[in-house]
């Protein structure tokens, strides 16, 4: 058996043995489940839909443990816990992001509004889009007039009414003609063969400035016409203006815009737009990072014209805002059908000035499903109370440390140390659990050092860190060049190891700070926010780096971190203010070692100072890295969390194929809503909000009184299957308890 935490049992599997921390034996288990590896399998349907689809066998991948990465209390030890099963289905856990507003952002519209649709590049004909261009093209002819006179405005403008009459006229066919100069073309002769001029070529202008008007004006008033500069007989340049369809004849096209002299494409954007394209992204089993480079492929541009506000985990229904610099609406909503694509949807398009960052939102509504609780009702309720009134422990949760036997702060602490060499081996050292090709050229380039031939063998396989460092290992500039190599990789990427490293001293320092000390107020030499609504402001959207998996991003903006060492400096807690209990435990945060931060005057400061001297990292996160982008500022977080508008309720299903979640996908859909209130079996529905960079899974680890771990529920899902399938045969066999109490 597990561990026991105080309060309740601990659960069965081979499992460590949490110690016993002052105030409570309190320290859950950490357990790995029964047996070594698991063959459990996900279950969801492929796809913009529901459905059950093909099952996703599961790969284990050895991970750290809760508590190697200093995750190890509760806090409320004493209730007892849930248990329960969690992400047994993408739509058990579903997540959709709280914009600056505190609006939640719902997928609710797969249409481009009328209003912000793209001016096409055809003629004119009938309907709304006509009566739109009618109006639009009328502001077009006064700019001409202003520009040209009146005289060539007027003439111009009877070019363009024949070209729009004649479209208009159903079922005539008519020759063009190629090309007359303004005011030239003749009326339209009677009788069915009618030439309508398709060119017209403006008086010669010697100001560029008025050249440069023109141009701009065709572009914002006239979309299914372009203008170009041409040299004629006599030798003077003439501007040209021509209809889209006439101009593709002429190979004048190219991927929607003009080809240049020099070979350039130009891109045609409407004057009056805002420069960014918003929408909102709902996807399936795919992380933020990976789901924006499918749609850099599908698109053939850089993921860094994109802008997200936070990365959203892999294993989930999760719902956000995208912005993506100068692009139509219409090119994303086609990628809706795309058959490689299934898994996401874009929609609620509108076009924004500025793009999104990391940090631009307030946090995220999360609805989640635990299934195969087993507990009383009145146990549930217990939880949910004691997590609404108590609180839950701050951790940085199991994702901020990677999913490789190789943690996250492993690397960035060879990074920290210097040691570039061990930090490149240790990220593409061959590791159990690497998918197959990427475990050959980890292989091939462990025996060969030959960077390119591994490159050669993720072919199929560019978007990760491993093709990045093996391309900084061919480019080096000396056979040891390995901080050279390490700098292939985002800068992004590359802070998270150190980062990293900040949460795990972080959390072990937590756990302290609660073995040690009252979890109910501060004590003397904690450190509190004097202003704490100011501090709960800025730290909205900080410590963005929380994705499940590290996924490669091209763009090397460093990733927004907390600025709290600069703007605000917390209030050391005197002597008289801990007796008086003046701060709640609420009030106490602790630092992210760095140079700019202060650190508690209690024991918790030495044990800052004893953990950063065993590390050997003290001069370099006291006085900074001689690699710049390495050196920490720090920050400082709080120590206990709290859910807002939490609710939850208690749902009975028959089957582990019965979906329990409703995506914003189902409500477009119009799929029925279930009442979830007939079955053998019980599930916990909890909803709430938390700020960014707060994790749910800790809320959830608090709930539940388990490990957190993708293994650990994995393993205790099959252990579930495989006791219905006794059951099912008359087995009279034992199953073993899988959940925890």
């Amino acid at each position: 058996m597990g561990g026991k935490g105080k309060g309740g049992k601990g659960g069965k599997g081979k499992g460590k043995k949490g110690g016993k921390g002052k105030g409570g034996k309190d320290r859950g288990k950490d357990g790995k489940g029964k047996g070594g590896k698991d063959s459990g399998k996900g279950k969801d349907g492929k796809g913009g839909g529901r459905g059950k689809g093909a099952p996703t066998a599961w790969r284990e991948r050895p991970t750290p443990t809760e508590a190697e990465v200093g995750i190890h209390l509760y806090m409320t030890p004493d209730i007892p816990g849930t248990g329960g099963l969690l992400k047994c289905r993408y739509t058990d856990f579903l997540v959709n992001e709280v914009a600056d507003d505190k609006s939640v952002i719902h997928l609710t519209d797969l249409t481009i509004p009328m209003e912000i649709r793209t001016k096409k590049n055809v003629v004119p004909d009938q309907g709304e889009d006509a009566d739109a261009s009618t109006t639009v093209m009328e502001e077009g002819y006064k700019a001409f007039n202003e520009i040209l006179g009146e005289e060539t405005g007027t003439q111009l403008r009877s070019f363009f009414e024949a070209i729009i009459a004649n479209k208009r006229e159903k079922g005539s066919k008519r020759p063009r003609t190629n090309e007359v100069a303004a005011g030239e073309a003749s009326a339209p002769a009677e009788g069915p063969k009618v030439e309508v001029a398709q060119n017209t070529l403006l008086p010669v202008m010697t100001e560029k400035d008025k050249r440069t008007k023109v141009h701009q004006t065709v572009k914002d008033y006239f979309p299914w016409c372009v203008s170009d500069t041409v040299e004629i007989a006599d030798g003077t340049r003439r501007i040209r203006i021509m209809t889209w369809s006439n101009a593709r004849s002429g190979d004048k096209r190219k991927h929607g815009g003009l080809k240049a002299p020099d070979g350039r494409t130009k891109f045609e954007w409407p004057a009056g737009r805002p420069d960014h394209l918003k929408f909102v992204l709902f996807k399936q089993n795919m992380d933020t990072i990976h789901a924006v480079s499918n749609l850099a492929y599908n698109l053939g541009m850089p993921t860094k014209v994109f802008g997200y506000a936070g990365t959203k985990d892999r294993r989930g229904a999760t719902t956000q805002e995208v912005t993506l610099h100068k692009v139509n609406a219409e090119k994303i909503m086609a990628l809706n059908n795309h058959r490689g694509l299934g898994n996401m949807k874009m929609g609620n398009f509108s076009y924004v000035p500025a793009p999104l960052k990391l940090g631009h939102l307030a946090g995220n509504r999360f609805s989640i499903i635990l299934r195969q609780v087993e507990v009383e009702d009145s146990v549930l309720a217990a939880g949910m109370e004691a997590v609404m009134q108590g609180g839950f422990i701050n951790y940085f949760g199991l994702q901020r440390f990677g999913t490789s036997t190789v943690p996250t702060h492993a690397i960035g602490l060879a990074i920290l140390k210097s040691n570039f060499e061990e930090a490149v081996q240790l990220i593409i050292g061959p590791k159990e659990g690497d998918e197959p090709e990427l475990a050959e050229a980890k292989r091939f380039y462990a025996e060969t050092k030959d960077a390119q031939q591994a490159m050669w063998k993720l072919n199929r396989n560019q978007n990760n860190v491993e093709y990045a460092l093996l391309t900084g290992l061919k480019s080096a500039t000396h056979e040891n060049d390995y901080l050279g190599a390490l700098s292939f990789i985002p800068r992004n990427l590359r802070t998270m190891y150190v980062h990293s490293y900040q949460s795990l001293v972080w959390n072990s320092m937590t756990s302290k700070r609660l073995e040690e000390y009252d979890r109910t107020k501060a004590v003397e030499g904690d450190l509190v926010m004097p202003d704490k609504e100011m501090w709960l402001a800025q730290q909205d959207g900080l410590l963005q780096i929380d994705s499940e998996s590290a996924a490669l991003d091209d763009t090397d903006t460093p990733t927004e971190m907390p600025k709290l060492g600069k703007d605000l400096k917390p209030h050391v807690v005197t002597a008289e203010e801990a007796a008086s209990g003046k701060f709640p435990i609420d009030d106490v945060v602790l630092p992210l070692p760095g140079m700019d931060v202060l650190y508690p005057t209690n024991k918790i400061g030495e044990f800052y100072k004893e953990q950063l001297a065993k590390d050997d990292v003290s001069e370099v996160i006291a006085q900074g890295h001689r690699v710049r982008e390495y050196s920490l500022p720090g920050a400082y977080r709080a120590i206990v969390g709290r859910p807002q508008d939490l609710q939850w309720d208690v749902l009975k299903y028959s089957s582990s194929e019965d979906d329990l979640g409703y995506t914003d996908l189902d409500a477009i859909n119009e799929l029925p809503v279930s009442s979830h209130d007939i079955g053998d079996l019980k599930a916990l529905k909890i909803a709430f909000t938390l700020p960014a960079s707060t994790y749910a899974t800790m809320l959830l680890r608090e709930v539940m009184k388990t490990s957190t771990s993708a293994s650990f529920h994995r393993n205790q899902e099959q252990v579930q299957h495989e006791a219905a399938a006794k059951n099912a045969t008359g087995s009279t066999e034992a199953a073993p308890d899988a959940i925890m109490h």
